[in-house]
């Protein structure tokens, strides 16, 4: 053909040129090659800053967690020496490869140590307070010390201590049992009663993943629920235990506070159907039975039903007004102030109030979680380091874990140390790097473009409310997979009612609450509890402007375990990282999402 241009001479070309063809496959390949060096040594880079800067130590709580699920994921109760011997073994590689100088190598054994620590400690748990549970439904007769009093709207749910239950030997008998009561009870927490109980076993769980109430029963000591079937007649006191004796103790204190808000608020706010009294003193006590469902709703779609539940927000609230009241008062006296550490000695009276605060509410679960947190807090001031770190939070963890492993698994645990962590790491600043700042992994120039903001009173809560606003919204974000995975629903509204809730509760309600508690002893409590009422009927009034908002719930599908393994990857991964590898996070939460 002419020009040359035919097949032959078209695969001529090919043929002749194929050594420049092999030297392109092999320039791409050199190429490949070295970007893969070069990355290689880049992530090496990446991990040994992280290394030096000590936060391989945040992934211990992480490891230990692994192995508390894995012990939840075991087919039969596990043996105890297996996880205890896992322990050992990683020590004494950890100490060998230590002696050796292999660094990598001993992390990798610590790592692995701490998972058979985690499973170890869940072992030992369930053995601990491995309590008998009934295995039929029983209607007999029951004498039971009283525990616990729930007021209902209704009735009223107790918390008992049976002493004999007709029909069961002790060795039979659970150790304790919840039972419902459909008028009011007539005695008070730390009586003895009996009655005709109707009793069955707790509830497992209703469809697969579902939410399983005999699992949590278990680790509360509770062996059976049920309701009474004749009225309670007082019967012969018998000690159950200084446990119990205490718990009682404080029940009636709670009670009576709780019934002391109430007709406070109610008379003076008129806040009866709406539940403003009995919301004041759920924040106060912990006791939400008496709370109407209505309410209970609104403060759901509003997102802020955390406000009602002791937890974080209450005890860092509590703890930090104890702080300054005390640091405040040791700085009338100028002699004091200069010659002596006053803020750690308002440091430990903040811990001690807050210890008496967690008592006082109930102890519940997650009002312990709360406490040990704010307790790692405050003794990181008393010993003068930074008092919100993550390593204190990692610390929080392991504590919290070690003393209840089957935390991990309630969304309680898991909402409110993600909630944490991402507000720490939106904020915290990479060690070593002064000369800038570091968001996301990102170095920025270190300029203060809100110092003039901060010069004049409305710059100051300008700046408030755009951090109150991006800790509300980072916060959000961490727990809506946990908010999804446990109840199917999200508050797309969420960050809108907390933005208008959260400064009167920090700044009104809680420091009403705490003097109310402080005036109550001397009958001076009521304009206080007024005063709070005032600020929980404008918070009801947001919540249910809020909740009357059209798509405030969004109800979605359940989706599995190993989708939300994923999202939780991901969130630890962003978080407990400071480089850029952090960035990688965002892969797992992809595929996360593509599963759920």
């Amino acid at each position: 053909m002419p020009n040359g241009r035919g097949p032959r001479a078209r695969a001529g070309v090919w043929i002749g040129d194929r050594g420049g063809f092999r030297a392109a496959v092999a320039a791409a390949r050199s190429g490949l090659v070295l970007n893969g060096q070069a990355f290689a040594v880049w992530l090496r880079g990446c991990f040994r800053e992280e290394a030096e800067q000590r936060r391989l130590f945040l992934w211990l709580p992480v490891f230990y967690g692994a192995g508390i699920i894995l012990y939840h994921g075991a087919e039969r109760e596990p043996s105890l020496w297996a996880p205890a011997a896992g322990v050992v073994l990683a020590a004494i590689a950890w100490w060998r490869l230590r002696r050796a100088g292999a660094v990598a190598g001993a992390r990798v054994a610590i790592a692995i140590g701490f998972l058979f620590a985690g499973f170890l400690a869940a072992c030992l748990h369930t053995a601990r307070v491995h309590a008998p549970v009934i295995k039929r439904v029983t209607i007999a007769k029951t004498t039971a010390f009283v525990v616990s009093i729930d007021q209902r709207t209704s009735g009223a749910r107790l918390v008992l201590a049976p002493q004999t239950i007709d029909g069961l030997s002790p060795e039979q008998m659970p150790r304790r049992i919840r039972v419902s009561m459909r008028w009011r009870p007539q005695f008070a927490a730390g009586a003895t009663i009996s009655a005709t109980l109707r009793l069955l076993p707790p509830p497992v769980q209703s469809e697969p993943g579902g939410y399983d109430f005999a699992r949590e029963a278990f680790f509360l000591q509770i062996g059976a629920v049920g309701n009474l079937v004749s009225r309670p007649v007082l019967a012969k006191a018998q000690s159950p235990g200084m446990d119990a004796e205490l718990m009682a103790w404080v029940d009636r204190g709670r009670n009576w506070l709780t019934e002391r808000i109430i007709t406070s608020i109610e008379g003076a706010a008129g806040g009866g159907a709406s539940g403003i009294g009995a919301v004041a003193a759920a924040l106060v006590t912990g006791k939400r039975g008496m709370i109407p469902e209505s309410a209970n709703e609104d403060l759901r779609a509003a997102g802020i039903y955390h406000i009602v539940s002791i937890s974080g927000l209450h005890m860092v609230l509590a703890a930090g007004l104890f702080l300054w009241a005390m640091r405040a008062a040791f700085a009338l006296f100028p002699g004091l102030a200069l010659a002596r550490p006053i803020k750690m000695w308002a440091a430990l009276f903040a811990m001690a109030g807050a210890s008496a605060y967690c008592l006082f509410s109930g102890s519940e679960v997650a009002t312990q979680r709360s406490l040990i947190m704010t307790l790692v807090m405050l003794g990181a001031v008393v010993c003068g380091r930074a008092a919100i770190s993550m390593r204190n939070l990692a610390i929080a963890a392991l504590l919290v874990l070690s003393l209840d492993p089957n935390a991990l698994l309630g969304p309680s645990f898991q909402m409110s140390f993600v909630a944490v962590a991402a507000m720490i790491a939106a904020f915290e600043r990479r060690a070593g790097a002064p000369a800038a700042n570091d968001i996301w992994g990102m170095s920025v120039p270190r300029q203060d473009p809100a110092k003039d903001l901060r010069a004049d009173p409305f710059g100051r809560a300008m700046l408030l409310a755009i951090a109150m606003g991006v800790t509300t919204l980072v916060a959000s974000i961490a727990t809506d997979p946990y908010a999804l995975y446990h109840f199917h629903r999200i508050t797309p509204y969420g960050l809108l009612g907390n933005m208008l809730v959260l400064p009167l509760i920090e700044f009104v309600v809680m420091p009403a609450a705490v003097l109310g508690v402080i005036a109550a002893p001397f009958g001076l409590d009521g304009p206080v509890w007024s005063l709070m009422g005032q600020g929980i009927a404008f918070m009801m009034s947001v919540a249910q402007w809020v909740a009357n908002l059209s798509g405030s719930v969004l109800l979605l599908p359940a989706f599995g375990p190993a989708a939300l393994l994923l999202m939780t990857s991901a969130i630890l991964w962003v978080t407990l990282w400071q480089t850029r590898v952090r960035w990688a996070g965002i892969g797992f939460a992809v595929a996360g999402v593509i599963m759920a």
